[in-house]
């Protein structure tokens, strides 16, 4: 079920940019430094980390994925992720952010 929703999102995200985003939410995420100089209001929710990659993008920084085993988790529960209702809001939001997001970087690189 994860792996079909960062699949649709990922592909979703991928139209809406024009370029070719993979994983977007992947956790953990790593970037340069001088990428923080670029950050000019970040979203405050789960849509950074695809504000991030597309800012990376869109300024030419290259990204890279690696691999990283994920153990399951032994102790507590998410609190965002409780069922199918709580990965259709969060999907929602994410379509709502992408849109955003592009739109602020477009006017940004102008």
């Amino acid at each position: 079920k994860s792996r079909l929703f960062t699949g649709s999102m990922s592909m979703y995200m991928s139209l809406i940019f024009g370029k070719k985003l993979v994983d977007i939410n992947g956790q953990p995420t790593i970037f340069s430094r001088s990428l923080l100089a670029e950050v000019n209001h970040p979203p405050t929710d789960f849509s950074f980390d695809l504000y991030i990659y597309a800012l990376a993008l869109f300024r030419g920084y290259s990204v890279q994925r690696f691999k990283v085993l994920l153990m399951e988790r032994s102790h507590g529960s998410s609190s965002w992720n409780t069922g199918n209702i709580a990965m259709i809001k969060l999907s929602w939001q994410m379509i709502k952010s992408g849109h955003q997001i592009k739109k602020n970087l477009v006017l940004s690189s102008k």
